[in-house]
């Protein structure tokens, strides 16, 4: 996603909305295989601050996950928000690369950023439901759906003890 900061660098204190939909790609995303159910929508707002360009931007589109639990695949909406800076290549006086998107020729590419933002923004656990019964570990059946009659209580005789303290 390229920016053109033409209109903008040359007129200080205004305002530039960028709007893309884009097809997201079912990719490896942080360890787990993502399925984007939806476009992916990016709005990003900047402003021509002088030295620096500033802003914020919005990412919004549906994934789709095997749950956790139960192996089913599940859609988790998600609406991002985030800051963005951006400052001019020859600019670059010693700044932290992470706090800024560099942009050269009036062209800054933010697809990184996107990216990054989605990952961040993921569950740490995906679950389809809470809470997911999930599988049971004796028959393999999901427990969401229906019961099964394995016993459970299959514990080490070991604990005992403690079992008499409850």
């Amino acid at each position: 996603m390229i920016i053109d900061l033409s209109w903008l660098l040359d007129h200080p204190r205004e305002i530039q909305k960028f709007h893309w939909q884009l097809e997201g790609e079912n990719s490896d995303l942080d360890g787990e295989l993502a399925r984007f159910q939806d476009q992916v929508e990016v709005d990003l707002t900047l402003t021509n601050e002088g030295k620096y360009i500033v802003g914020s931007g919005t990412i919004t589109t549906v994934l789709g996950f095997a749950c956790g639990s139960c192996l089913e695949w599940y859609s988790w909406p998600l609406r991002v928000e985030f800051p963005l800076q951006l400052c001019d290549e020859a600019q670059n006086q010693g700044l932290e690369d992470e706090d800024f998107i560099w942009y050269h020729d009036n062209q800054a590419d933010v697809s990184s950023v996107v990216l990054e933002n989605i990952i961040l923004h993921l569950p740490l656990r995906r679950v389809c439901q809470d809470p997911c019964k999930g599988l049971c570990p004796q028959c393999g059946v999901n427990r969401n759906h229906e019961d099964c009659d394995c016993q459970e209580d299959e514990t080490d005789p070991r604990w005992d003890a403690l079992k008499k303290l409850l």
